[in-house]
């Protein structure tokens, strides 16, 4: 039997999705296992991971490389 969800419930778990990748969980941590949800929910994360990867400025991913850089050479001391 296959389960239909309304409108407002996949908006919700959409909008959960775009929450999760905002936190920077990972996409495997995703609630539901109902595959309309999930479908929802994996949506919403994708949309805002790869939204946010767009707007990321050039200048500031080479800044948090360097800063991972500097910390590797502390460690390793």
């Amino acid at each position: 039997m296959k389960v239909r969800f309304t409108e407002i419930t996949l908006q919700r778990d959409y909008e959960s999705g775009q929450l999760a990748a905002i936190r920077g969980k990972h996409s495997d941590d995703c609630p539901f296992r109902l595959p309309g949800r999930r479908a929802a929910w994996q949506r919403g994360f994708r949309d805002t991971t790869y939204q946010s990867e767009a707007k990321t400025p050039q200048t500031a991913q080479k800044f948090a490389q360097r800063n991972v850089n500097e910390l590797r050479n502390i460690l390793k001391r």
